[in-house]
């Protein structure tokens, strides 16, 4: 049996709409707010990955033996793959806070994502003293503030 009739669910608008009732006092904007902020951490997670795969892949010894390499470069891919956004924050943060230009928000946006997803209020949440889901100027910011990280980074990355 399928998850979705074991629970009672006749169409899939109604699983949606019972699941986030069911996991989620949040309202419609509370959950748009929380989402975005996912998803600009998440961006910004993906370009430490690329990164990180792009400059360190040149130093991965290979031998030449096909069979070889390819097990070599899998564990490579799987070592980015298991790094967490902390522990490639703290291995390019020392090179990255002298780039030219300012990638001071990126621990902010950690921050803020980790305030997201481990606190049980969106009412403490805050974002250089502000509350994105109170204040919409904040939210705007934290997109703005997470628009020029990712401009810097890709700078950064085709360097």
């Amino acid at each position: 049996m399928a998850w979705f009739g074991f629970v009672g669910f006749n169409t899939p608008e109604e699983a949606y709409k019972k699941v986030k009732e069911w996991s989620s006092s949040l309202s419609d904007d509370e959950h748009l707010i929380r989402s975005v902020i996912f998803d600009i951490h998440a961006g910004i997670e993906i370009l430490f990955r690329q990164t990180f795969y792009h400059h360190f892949k040149p130093i991965v010894f290979e031998t030449g033996k096909e069979d070889e390499d390819k097990k070599t470069l899998e564990g490579f891919e799987k070592m980015v793959e298991d790094l967490s956004f902390k522990d490639m924050y703290k291995i390019l943060w020392p090179i990255l806070k002298y780039w030219p230009y300012d990638l001071s928000n990126i621990k902010p946006l950690n921050d803020l994502r980790n305030q997201v997803a481990h606190r049980n209020s969106v009412d403490k949440i805050t974002y250089r003293g502000r509350n994105p889901f109170k204040d919409a100027d904040c939210f705007a910011q934290v997109f703005f503030d997470s628009w020029a990280v990712r401009q810097e980074m890709t700078k950064f990355f085709h360097r």
